[in-house]
């Protein structure tokens, strides 16, 4: 069934309290890859106190936040968790990240008390020593492109046999033992994954929306787009690699070639390197226009020494895993727990 007329409805559960990750991003995506195809989508915010109907939803993405502004969010949620459960059951497509994800279980135990979760899926996570943060990449079912982000979590969340969202290929996962990442159940998927998750990787932005319209319309055929240079930069990361200045500069050119940037654009990570912002200046100029204002983050030297001084990388350069000797040490010092080769740390 060909998708024109076709409409889809996004909501954004309590991003006043649960945005943690650039989870706007990920409403920016589905929205984006909706229009690009005909598809008129709008996006629904729910912040605190508002009600929810989730039977005028398609979509809903539940995103992360504080141990703090988990628990306000899931008193509210737990008010309306027989709709939500109902939502579900009936196929409702749910994005889950990070704290979001922990919410969809029966309860997330912390040092500070145990938080009730939604039990909208049979998982449950606890609080463990330590933070699982690192890059990851995951080997998913649902999509045929590694999927990649970034994991800081230190929760640890138990699948009760539910079906992952992917086999990690590198990082720590869902409990950094398991080997799995992330939980799959009916049209719901919570993961770690930040990145944000959906930008980083546009086949899972088209799973969500096409399970969405398949749902509201039956049998549909998602327009194929133009994801060339996402697959070339996902090349990049999969493996562990920065993705180089040539490319990240090409997609920024044509990112800001688009209508919408006409009225400005907030960059944030861009551009990270001298030929990035030189390269900045050029586009810019191109359009008869400039950088306005660059904010400035002042932090303490002895701040910034430590964190350089205390950072090793693994010395193989296929694996390059990156430790902090104070916050997030290899389990034997000085060898990298991925590979086995040596650590490195800053020679100057």
């Amino acid at each position: 069934m060909d998708t024109k007329d076709m409409k889809i409805t996004i909501g954004h559960l309590y991003p006043d309290l649960l945005n943690l990750y650039g989870d706007r991003g990920n409403i920016a995506c589905l929205m984006k890859r909706c229009i690009w195809r005909g598809i008129e989508a709008e996006t629904i915010e729910f912040n605190t106190g508002d009600q929810i109907d989730f039977s005028k939803l398609d979509i809903v993405l539940l995103g992360g936040g504080s141990d703090r502004e988990q628990a306000i969010v899931c008193k509210s949620l737990l008010e309306i968790q027989s709709e939500f459960k109902d939502y579900v059951e009936d196929g409702g497509v749910v994005i889950a990240v990070c704290g979001g994800y922990q919410l969809l279980g029966k309860y997330y135990k912390t040092d500070a008390g145990m938080i009730e979760g939604l039990n909208l899926v049979d998982i449950y996570t606890e609080q463990e020593e330590g933070r699982l943060i690192d890059n990851i990449v995951l080997d998913s079912d649902l999509v045929d492109m590694p999927v990649v982000g970034f994991e800081n979590h230190g929760g640890r969340t138990y699948l009760n046999g539910n079906k992952p969202f992917g086999k990690v290929l590198y990082g720590a996962g869902n409990d950094g033992k398991s080997g799995y990442e992330g939980v799959v159940y009916k049209n719901v998927i919570g993961t770690y994954l930040h990145g944000p998750l959906l930008t980083k990787n546009p086949q899972v932005s088209d799973y969500l929306i096409q399970k969405a319209l398949e749902r509201k319309y039956g049998e549909v055929q998602l327009m194929p787009l133009d994801d060339s240079q996402e697959k070339e930069a996902n090349d990049y990361i999969s493996k562990g690699l920065l993705v180089p200045d040539e490319l990240t500069i090409r997609i920024v050119k044509d990112r800001l070639s688009q209508p919408d940037t006409e009225n400005g654009v907030i960059l944030d990570g861009f551009p990270r390197t001298l030929e990035q912002a030189k390269e900045l200046s050029n586009i810019l100029a191109e359009k008869g226009k400039r950088v306005d204002l660059v904010p400035e983050l002042k932090i303490p030297d002895e701040v910034i020494i430590q964190r350089i001084i205390n950072r090793a990388t693994c010395s193989n350069k296929e694996c390059g895993a990156i430790y902090n000797l104070k916050y997030k040490p290899s389990k034997k010092e000085g060898i990298c727990d991925y590979c086995g080769s040596k650590l490195s740390t800053r020679v100057d």
